[in-house]
């Protein structure tokens, strides 16, 4: 037991200074308790010392104020950027097809910012990402050079292990070998749709099970068993070593391996196993602890451990069964996370997925290691990709919204406790732990909220317009966004509108036929239940709901923009003016045509371009916020001239380049 509460200590005391602090200080309480009372002063000591080490290791010093010029250790690089670590802080960096590797020391010159990587809504999170690699700030640098190279180029090796293949098997052996997983590419993307994502990144921790439990299941000496699976093994790790999951699993066999034969670890043996790996890890990079493959790692094997002791009376097909089904349950969270939807079919394709990867994996790592045998696995993972591109699987789904902390803590602290009481034999209470679980997920799928808060949420889905208005349970669309280069409607507008426990679109309303304003309809109407579309300014008014739909701009104009429906309507005790791409034409006869028009917020026309640029306009509807749907672009929008002009008149702007989707939120029961 000393391992374990040394570890939940250190692993505590990395979290102090995380979002986390709320439930690390009272877990640390609890913790110095359990040990003065299990182990007296020595257990005080074990409780405190590593808490404190993991407070000392996460605290920034702040050596580095807005500029740097110092040497600079790489420790993780990617073809487009490197993360590297001086002066005690951690940096990111962007540098276009590198070739630093692993190691190497830098020479860097240049600016010191906080990280501001723009995101659309429910894709890829790259800024997150960098936080739970303990990064904060980037260097935008003006001069960097090599001072140490590492011998070992490990990129160049990879890449040209990875030539040998077509690109469609370079893509997924590169992923599924070597943890580089291109979120962009249409295989990832596809995987993402069919919540398979985190399958193909988890794949490489099984790896020992196959080499202990079947290719080297002939060695009857557990022994030499096990050290020969580590020395096949640890080729494969120098490649891979900053992959948590993956390292986690072999130090584990290696400290298994030790524990054989020196009787140094505490029993309950195997929970000290994994401690004293854990300790390992944080002590040397702490930042492990902000990391999902590592928190989530150990505590399923801390989990699937006490499920072991509590189900041996099963017998052992049946307990592999409980085990694979336990095992799904307890990864749930992490596998609907990436679109908020539950598949009732995910669990067969979870696993049947699962055992593809590992035989690909298998194959892949022998040619890794045996170069002869490349052609063979390229025309095999060839096959599989084409299946898995092109065969669309049954999906039957709901929205489900398991993100929140509360639905997590409570998600998780229910299987424990169910657990624990059914050890105990303390039936009343594992049957209401079940209770707690059971009602947990009924509201993770229940649009019950939807029904006490209605909302106008602008869609953070980059160079585009896209709103979502929830009225309970009556929900619409103004626009939809569009991007030639990504699929918004499957890899933004769904996940987004799962996580919302949106059902059905009511209705869409389509200002006007630029692809930035409707281009992710089409499949929206394929993927989602989608009610009537309006697009024809002759439909106007339209009563939905509570809300009836005004346009207010009447007059033909040559261009496409100038003609987009301007939407007028009142909501949660607000008026607002959705105004499309309209220009300042247009802008200046609204008014004329609707004396003293009353708005409180208001869209701005055209993403903030010079086009839309009517100070009468602002002047005359007199708009309390004005909202601005933008993204990375090469138009200068928002222009800095609109900005100033809403600056003026003392009119909060809200951008969703900036804050990411923009909710305003009223409670009030209404169904």
């Amino acid at each position: 037991m000393i391992f374990v509460l040394a570890f939940f200590s250190l692993f505590l005391g990395c979290l102090l200074f995380t979002k986390y602090w709320v439930v690390s200080i009272p877990f640390f309480v609890v913790l110095i308790f359990i040990g003065f009372r299990k182990h007296k002063h020595v257990g005080l000591i074990v409780s405190i010392l590593p808490f404190l080490f993991g407070v000392l290791t996460n605290i920034n010093y702040g050596l580095v104020k807005d500029s740097i010029n110092s040497d600079a250790i790489v420790i993780s690089s990617k073809t487009n950027y490197i993360l590297v670590y001086a002066k005690g802080e951690r940096f990111y960096i962007y540098q276009k097809e590198n070739e630093y590797e692993q190691g190497d020391i830098l020479k860097v010159k240049g600016s010191v910012a906080k990280l501001s990587i723009y995101k659309i809504e429910s894709e890829f999170d790259f800024e997150d990402y960098l936080h739970n690699k303990g990064v904060k700030r980037e260097i935008k640098v003006s001069s960097i050079s090599t001072a140490f190279k590492v011998p070992i180029r490990k990129k160049w090796i990879i890449n040209q292990f990875l030539n040998n293949f077509s690109e469609e098997s370079r893509t997924y052996i590169d992923g599924l070998l070597f943890s580089n997983i291109d979120y962009s590419s249409s295989l990832a993307k596809k995987l993402s749709v069919l919540n398979l994502i985190n399958v193909f990144s988890i794949s490489g921790i099984f790896l020992f099970i196959l080499f202990e439990g079947v290719l080297f299941k002939f060695i009857k000496n557990e022994f030499i068993r096990r050290l020969a699976a580590i020395i096949v093994i640890t080729p494969y790790i120098f490649f891979t070593f900053t992959k948590i999951s993956i390292l986690r699993v072999y130090l584990l066999k290696i400290v298994k391996l030790i524990s054989l034969k020196i009787e140094c670890l505490s029993k309950p043996r195997h929970l000290s196993e994994l401690s004293f790996t854990g300790l390992v890890l944080l002590s040397l990079n702490p930042t492990f602890a902000f990391q999902s493959g590592f928190y989530i790692g150990f505590f399923i094997s801390f989990l699937l451990y006490i499920f072991k002791q509590a189900f041996k009376v099963y017998g052992n097909v049946k307990q592999k069964l409980v085990g694979l089904f336990l095992l799904y349950i307890l990864l749930l969270p992490i596998l609907v996370r990436s679109r908020n939807e539950f598949n009732f079919l995910g669990i067969i394709y979870h696993y049947v997925y699962l055992g593809i990867n590992l035989f690909s994996l298998i194959i892949s790592l022998v040619s890794f290691y045996l170069p002869i045998l490349v052609s063979f696995t390229n025309t095999v993972s060839k096959g599989i990709v084409f299946i898995l591109e092109k065969v669309d699987l049954i999906k039957i789904s709901i929205p489900i919204n398991l993100t929140s902390d509360v639905a997590l803590f409570l998600y998780y602290g229910a299987i424990i406790f169910i657990i624990y009481f059914k050890e105990i034999g303390f039936k009343k209470y594992q049957k209401l732990s079940m209770s707690v679980l059971l009602v947990n997920i009924l509201l993770s799928f229940t649009p019950i909220d939807n029904m006490m808060i209605s909302s106008v949420n602008f869609i953070n889905i980059g160079q585009g317009d896209a709103c979502l208005i929830k009225d309970g349970l009556r929900n619409y669309m103004i626009d939809v966004g569009g991007n030639v280069n990504d699929d918004l409607a499957l890899n933004s507008l769904i996940p987004y509108l799962n996580k919302q426990k949106v059902y059905k679109l009511d209705a869409i309303f389509i200002s006007h036929y630029d692809y930035d304003h409707y281009g992710a309809l089409e499949s929206l109407k394929k993927h989602f239940r989608v009610g009537e579309v309006y697009d024809l300014r002759s439909t106007y008014p339209v009563k939905r709901g509570r809300i009836t739909f005004y346009n207010v701009n009447n007059r033909m104009y040559e261009s496409t923009n100038d003609n987009s429906v301007v939407l007028y309507f009142t909501f949660l005790n607000m008026k607002w003016l959705f105004t499309g791409d309209i220009g300042t034409e247009v802008e200046e006869n609204i008014v004329l045509d609707y004396k003293g028009l009353d708005v409180d917020i208001l869209k701005v026309a055209h993403h903030g371009s010079i086009n839309s640029y009517s100070e009468q306009f602002i002047r005359d509807i007199t708009p309390k916020e004005a909202v601005i749907s933008c993204g990375k672009n090469y138009y200068g929008h928002p222009d800095p001239k609109i900005l100033d002009l809403l600056k003026k008149y003392n009119i909060k702007i809200r951008r969703t380049d900036k804050e990411g989707t923009i909710s305003y939120k009223n409670f009030a029961f209404n169904v």
